[in-house]
């Protein structure tokens, strides 16, 4: 008993510190000795932790480095282009993608049928540049994107405007970013946060503008995760504006 307590405590007394943590300052990173870059692949450098092994990336420009909690898609990802095809890029670009604060990755709330056709009524497609690998929880479906995957708009899908300014509305608290929308009957609500779908109470998503009078925190509609998310390359950082890459 006595030496499994110790077991246990030396197992926590020589634990890798740097690597407790989600993200770690993109400008603190050279003070971490355990942490090299080691590659560098598309759009992002890998870093890995000769203590522990653990992998790390830091998209270009990006103010974080972030550990990867899915290794196995990760991998896959950084070993070839994962592009939409033509005819899912002009879908997207009619859905309009809300990017997030720091522009690295472009969000598009959609429905998806996936090859074996089964459909998700609420799927979001981010167009990446590596950043979002150290976002997901371990219980979500996370997939790549393929050309077997079919692609439509969303009715619950909230207005681009409503979601980019979910996506860069101020924290009021830990966690609480408002923004406040209405209805098309002027009944007023409060997203608490980045948000890409509205459903509630029969009103959906296309049914919402934004409120420009002040924070009145009424009603207010938490965010809800999607049922899947898939992943793409960023394939052109002027999708917003209905632009597609011809390179």
């Amino acid at each position: 008993m006595i030496s499994k307590l110790l077991n246990r405590f030396n197992k926590w007394r020589n634990r890798c510190r740097s690597c407790e943590v989600d993200g770690i300052y993109s400008s603190l990173i050279g003070q971490c000795e355990n942490i090299r870059e080691i590659a560098r692949y598309k759009t992002v450098s890998e870093y890995q932790c000769d203590k522990c092994g653990t992998l790390w990336i830091l998209a270009d420009n990006a103010q974080f480095i972030t550990k990867v909690v899915r290794n196995e898609l990760y991998a896959k990802w950084k070993g070839k282009p994962w592009l939409p095809t033509a005819s899912q890029i002009e879908i997207l670009n009619n859905i309009i993608g809300a990017p997030d604060y720091n522009h690295k990755d472009i969000y598009f709330p959609c429905n998806i049928r996936l090859p074996n056709d089964i459909k998700t009524q609420r799927a979001i497609l981010i167009a990446t540049t590596g950043d979002c690998f150290g976002k997901f929880p371990i219980d979500r479906v996370v997939t790549l994107l393929t050309s077997d995957h079919e692609i439509s708009p969303s009715d619950s899908a909230l207005p681009a405007n409503v979601r980019a300014a979910t996506m860069v509305a101020e924290e009021k608290s830990m966690g609480f970013a408002p923004v406040n929308v209405k209805d098309a009957k002027g009944d007023r609500y409060t997203l608490s946060g980045q948000m890409h779908f509205f459903e509630k109470d029969g009103v959906l998503g296309p049914e919402i503008t934004l409120d420009e009078s002040p924070y009145h925190g009424k009603n207010i509609v938490h965010p809800d995760w999607a049922e899947n998310y898939l992943i793409c390359d960023k394939f052109d950082c002027k999708t917003t504006e209905h632009k597609v890459n011809k390179t």
